[in-house]
């Protein structure tokens, strides 16, 4: 299958859940076809079999990010891969589905969520419902910018365009109304950027940390892997998921 170029938000601190969800990948899609794209300041390497591209950025988000997109085209479908999630199970059939259609141009979408979850399940973020898609897959549009931050196939204009409208920002944050997750609810999505998400569910995340403390999950996966964790790092005591499990979401396969 041709390869498709995955960018990865991070920086050298977080190498750690790089490495966990690369891992992630590599163990549940062994054939999957990224090629992916870490910045990096002055950690330049990671313990992963698949293939890794590291581009030396400023540790500040404006500065990784112009340095990871400007090495694309506008109009590239990369797979969108923040290392602040990484994967549980994954329906690879219909995931495969998908990339064919892509590598095809099968259909005209600038972004594509096979994770329905939280408040993409809910009307009030889709602005179509049930259009026709391939080989019995249906997809819902999306209205707005929510679920940004979970793995999907985007177009490099779509980063772009909503990085493009982010103010400075600075970290810690002082509140919640400077995060990102504030701003981006408050951006309006352009009507000729179309992003879609598949009706049923075929992805399940697990986040590797909340407000700067690892999840629990996210502590046994890193273990599972042989990752070895820094003394100094805090945890909260909560194991959070996206995209839920079969027994409670009615969406998942």
């Amino acid at each position: 299958m041709k390869n498709i170029n995955a960018i990865i938000l991070t920086y050298d601190q977080n190498r750690i859940f790089t490495e966990n969800m690369i891992k992630s990948y590599e163990n549940i899609w062994p054939s999957h076809p990224f090629i992916f794209h870490v910045p990096y300041q002055n950690l330049k390497q990671i313990n992963v079999n698949s293939k890794v591209v590291f581009h030396k950025s400023s540790p500040d988000i404006h500065s990784t990010i112009d340095t990871l997109l400007s090495k694309f085209d506008n109009n590239e479908m990369i797979y969108w891969c923040i290392d602040d999630k990484y994967p549980i199970k994954l329906n690879i059939k219909k995931i495969n589905i998908i990339l064919d259609s892509i590598k095809n141009n099968y259909i005209d979408f600038d972004g594509l969520i096979y994770c329905r979850c939280r408040n993409l399940n809910h009307a009030y973020n889709i602005v179509k419902s049930n259009q026709s898609f391939i080989e019995k897959i249906e997809v819902l549009e999306r209205k707005n910018y929510h679920q940004i931050w979970i793995h999907q196939f985007l177009k490099i204009k779509v980063l772009k365009f909503l990085f493009s409208k982010f103010d400075e920002l600075k970290f810690p944050y002082k509140d919640n109304q400077v995060s990102m997750d504030f701003m981006k609810d408050r951006i309006k999505k352009p009507l000729h950027h179309k992003l879609i998400v598949t009706k049923k569910n075929y992805g399940i995340f697990g986040e590797s940390t909340i407000k700067g403390k690892m999840t629990i999950n996210c502590k046994d996966s890193l273990l599972n892997k042989g990752i070895k964790i820094p003394n100094k790092i805090n945890y909260i005591d909560k194991r959070v998921y996206m995209g839920g499990f079969k027994i409670f979401n009615k969406f998942f396969f």
